[in-house]
């Protein structure tokens, strides 16, 4: 498929580079001060019968050394060694970043980089890396941004898109790019030969303008993608909501529907912008002014993409994106991700609406995603390719010859008049199959009921899909991204929930439970990817933030708990490595990687949400469902970290947008007070799911200022937190409890119960060998007053043999439950606060550590003599209590 047009590249501008500014007034100089730019520019990529026949996976399996074996390009990865090099011999880099399903990076593969002319000035003059953009999502936004920043400088018309060609500096700043190029000069377009002739150029002749190129782009890449402290607080309230609403309506295309309409460049394609869609899908219901409207206006793109070229009519699913205005001839390429939003778009749409042409489209994705995108062990693979044998779509579209081999003449004339093969096709390798008008519509028109007519369709779009699966089918892309996976578990819970298909979640549960166990590092922390023979690639923040929001999203379906806890931990172990200290909100990248250019914090959603407004949605999820004030500190103080661009550029944080509102509908803000549980009330943006109670919170590892001391008034709740002062120390175990009562009575009794939390790679000992010194678990009570505990019982642990010890321990991974009866005296305090400290002591299969201990604490009001006591938190003990062994331990 031809990749745009004319680009033009690189004004070297003089009173730019001397005292590089922003960028609008660097372009206002450019005007005036342009010297001769470099012509580059990129062009349609032609098919030739060199290219045409052979298929190059222009991203094989994440080693890029073994690129020269498929090309004659000598291929670097991204690292010290590249940069290292370009440094010694004073080379320019030439930084190529795409993925594996893109039909455009496969024929830059094929017509540029395999032809040996161009891989010799490559290898001549540049130092070249080729980065997988879904394997290095942090590379990917940096660049990205970029060559967005530099298409703006050079007063390009077009669009950044992928994949990204850049040229950089050996220090790893970009001052030259653009998208694809053509082999050769064309109609007045330069080809890469030409292009990379003028870099050459410029770096020999010009180094110093080109790095003060380099620098004024860097400035604005920083500019954008870091969070800068804005001088004024903006509030959180519903304005900033509205703001993001407004902006999406008003980027709506009215016509055919979806986003981004360009009125100068109407021909261009779209993408579904899932994102957006869940954000005006949510305010349906509310009843605010305009919220039907919302609905009619969603409903109209949710029909014309599912009625487009873009939908696989045969197979379900979606392919990338629509290039043209009318959703009719796509990319063909299909995506985890993208397919994953949209079928929880389209689940809320069925939900809503009851149509059940939402539910089909929604059960067609999943179904897909089940056949052709699932691993063995249950993770989902990331994409499919746009090709095969070599011809973008090929896979997909008809001619109607196959057409005339595969169906009756009377199954061809219902096919083609429902389907739109009675037109020439606008696409050379055969027709795209779509519904240019409903079956309504084409029921009319053949003079027989629409329902007679669906049913023979189904019978005739059953026999092509037989018909297409023996064809060569495209490659897939079996690696499994843990964000991406993420989304998919989360709209399989959904989905199986809400459509009442319990394959669905077992899908979901599935997925979960192989990422958990297998995408973790020596050390127990998520991995992004697995990798052949290689150590896989780290977590960004995306991974966990999705990955988090998929485990909640199976918790609300199931109701177990292990997927609440393991999404805590998750989340926990996110703050820790991903949390700003100084400015709030999460970095893309966790504490201690290097990291090129700047250190991204943004909150922009593009196809995708962000990390940060997935996590804000989480934060307050986690908050709502355990009155957790650690975890709603740290949505509020992420909110407020991207509120400026919230107000700034609304239309940019969809995502963003409707997690602040849940937030603001559970929590209030300083204009809004929390609307409890009638501001949602049949819209989409209530809670989904309020799930069954679950285990007790654990505090994370680094809390909000105003999570740091004990509560100073009595708790209603019954629950007693960590104190931060004995945990501090101790990150290797998380605690809670609770009691049974909102009050105490004197010279009665409560229930305790506990949950400890322990670290992955560790065992907590609950009961030592025969012999051997080593203490297990104990849990005692702090009380001047005389508070005693009895009857303590432990959740029975497994057998654990530690070297250097001749008989087995027994110890609990994961986490431990305990409960416990408290004794109370007659002459309770007003207040009491109640402090239960535990000891413990954590080992593995190499050693056993020093006993530790952690104290909760809560302040609990005592009842007078008369006065009831209510009961609390009986669901949170029956579901500990439901863990434990029978056996009691101790008094």
């Amino acid at each position: 498929m031809p990749q745009g047009g004319l680009t033009r590249f690189l004004l070297f501008c003089h009173a730019i580079f001397v005292r590089p500014q922003r960028l609008a007034a660097a372009l206002a100089a450019a005007a005036l001060l342009a010297l001769t730019p470099i012509a580059m520019g990129q062009g349609p990529i032609v098919r030739t019968p060199e290219n045409e026949s052979s298929s190059a996976n222009p991203f094989p399996r994440r080693s890029a050394q073994s690129l020269p074996q498929q090309s004659t390009v000598q291929w670097h990865t991204w690292g010290p060694e590249a940069f290292d090099a370009a440094r010694r011999d004073k080379k320019p880099v030439l930084l190529f970043i795409g993925d594996a399903s893109s039909y455009a990076c496969q024929q830059m593969q094929r017509d540029v980089f395999s032809r040996r002319e161009i891989a010799a000035a490559l290898n001549d003059q540049f130092i070249s890396i080729k980065v997988d953009r879904n394997e290095r999502p942090e590379l990917a936004l940096l660049y990205f941004t970029a060559l967005e920043v530099y298409l703006e400088l050079a007063k390009s018309t077009e669009s950044a898109n992928w994949p990204v060609t850049l040229f950089l500096t050996p220090e790893q700043q970009p001052f030259a790019g653009g998208m694809t190029f053509s082999a050769a000069d064309r109609d007045g377009v330069p080809g890469i030969t030409a292009v990379l002739e003028q870099v050459r150029q410029a770096w020999s002749g010009r180094e110093a303008d080109v790095r003060s190129t380099a620098q004024l782009i860097t400035t604005e890449v920083t500019r954008r993608l870091t969070t800068a402290p804005d001088s004024t607080s903006v509030k959180l309230n519903a304005e900033l909501v509205n703001g993001a609403i407004a902006g999406a309506v008003s980027a709506l295309d009215s016509v055919d529907g979806g986003f981004d309409l360009d009125p100068a460049h109407p021909e261009r394609g779209k993408l579904p912008l899932a994102p957006r869609l869940q954000l005006l899908q949510a305010q349906v219901g509310r009843g605010e002014q305009g919220s039907e409207a919302h609905a009619g206006k969603v409903d109209f793109t949710l029909d014309r993409m599912a009625a487009g070229g873009i939908c696989d009519q045969l197979g379900g699913g979606f392919h990338h994106a629509s290039t043209d205005r009318t959703w009719t001839i796509p990319r063909f390429e299909k995506t985890l991700a993208e397919n994953a939003q949209l079928a929880e778009v389209y689940v809320d749409a069925y939900r809503r609406t009851g149509r059940e042409s939402y539910r089909k489209v929604a059960e067609q994705i999943f179904d897909f995603v089940r056949r052709e995108l699932t691993g063995p062990q249950g993770g989902f693979y990331s994409s499919l390719s746009a090709e095969s044998q070599g011809v973008e779509g090929k896979y997909y579209v008809w001619t109607r010859r196959e057409l005339e081999q595969s169906l009756t003449p009377s199954e061809q004339r219902l096919f083609a008049a429902a389907y739109g093969m009675n037109e020439p096709s606008p696409f050379p390798p055969g027709h795209v199959v779509f519904l240019p008008v409903g079956l309504d519509e084409t029921a009319r028109q053949l003079g027989i009921p629409v329902k007679e007519l669906d049913v023979r369709l189904g019978e005739v779009r059953r026999r092509l899909f037989e018909v297409r699966s023996k064809r060569p089918a495209p490659a897939c892309d079996t690696d499994v991204i843990t964000s991406w996976n993420g989304l998919m578990i989360r709209a399989f819970a959904t989905g199986g929930k809400v459509l009442k298909r319990r394959e669905y979640v077992d899908s979901a549960e599935r997925a979960a439970l192989y990422l958990l166990s297998s995408h973790r590092d020596a050390n127990g922390r998520l991995l992004r990817t697995l990798q052949e023979r290689q150590q896989g690639r780290p977590a960004v923040l995306d991974d966990y933030a999705c990955f988090v929001s998929g485990l909640l999203s199976l918790h609300a379906a199931t109701g177990e708990e292990k997927w609440l806890n393991a999404a805590r931990r998750l989340m926990d172990d996110q703050i820790g490595s991903f949390w700003d200290r100084q400015g709030h909100g999460f970095f893309l990248t966790p504490h201690g990687e290097e990291v090129p250019l700047t250190r991204i914090k943004s909150a922009v959603d593009r196809t995708l949400p962000s990390g940060n407004s997935v996590s804000a949605g989480n934060l307050v999820r986690l908050a709502r469902m355990k009155s957790d004030e650690s975890y709603r500190g740290y949505a509020a103080e992420t909110f407020q970290a991207f509120a400026p661009q919230l107000r700034s550029s609304p239309a940019s944080c969809p995502a963003l947008a409707l997690a602040l509102q849940e937030y603001l509908h559970w929590f209030g803000g300083p204009e809004t007070p929390s609307a409890g549980e009638g501001l949602f009330a049949g819209g989409l943006s209530s809670p989904r799911d309020v799930p069954p109670p679950a285990a007790l919170e654990r505090a994370p590892r680094t809390m909000p200022a105003s999570a740091t001391t004990p509560p100073a008034t009595p708790t209603t709740t019954g629950i007693l937190r960590a104190s931060t002062t004995e945990a501090a120390g101790n990150p290797d175990v998380q605690a809670a409890a609770c009691i049974s009562t909102s009050k105490l009575h004197g010279g009665g009794e409560c229930t305790l119960a506990l949950e400890i939390q322990i670290a992955p790679g560790w065992r907590l000992l609950t009961s030592p060998a025969a012999n051997v010194d080593i203490n297990p678990l104990s849990v005692s009570v702090l009380s001047p007053t005389g508070v005693q505990i009895k009857n303590l019982q432990i959740q029975a642990g497994e057998a654990l043999r530690v070297a250097g010890l001749d008989q087995p321990v027994t110890a609990n991974s994961d986490s431990v439950a305990v409960l416990g009866t408290l004794v109370l005296p007659a002459d309770l305090k007003p207040v009491e606060e109640l402090v239960i400290e535990v000891a413990y002591t954590l080992c593995n299969e190499q050693k056993c550590l020093p006993v530790k201990k952690i104290q909760l604490r809560a302040a609990v009001a005592s009842a007078t003599e008369m006065e009831p006591v209510t009961p609390v938190n009986a669901a949170l003990i029956e579901s500990l209590r439901s863990r434990l062994s029978l056996r009691a331990e101790g008094q």
